[in-house]
């Protein structure tokens, strides 16, 4: 089995250098989202196992609060998961 690279496009194959990264200053997670040309987005979500459910439950909630995840978060060695369709918007200041 061959892992796709995080910046290659699923729905057409297209390699994308629009790249969001976010990272928790303690170390306990880390997301990097993708858009595509073609419109299609995803996320990749870098942590511990015990901590996916409340990284992607955040995703989902527009990325509110923006330090992060509320709630304990667990240290421990990460995995990779990539959410298709989903990817947090760059908070831009008023003015912008």
């Amino acid at each position: 089995m061959r892992q796709q690279a995080g910046n290659i496009c699923r729905r057409c194959g297209r390699s994308s250098e629009e790249l969001f990264q976010m990272l928790d200053n303690g170390g306990r997670w880390a997301v990097v989202a993708g858009a595509c040309t073609c419109g299609h987005r995803w996320t990749e979500i870098h942590t511990a196992v015990p901590n996916l459910s409340a990284v992607r439950r955040w995703l989902r909630q527009g990325c509110q609060p923006p330090d992060g995840p509320v709630g304990p978060m667990q240290g421990g060695p990460w995995q990779t998961w990539r959410v298709e369709g989903l990817g947090p918007e760059p908070v831009h200041s008023p003015g912008r």
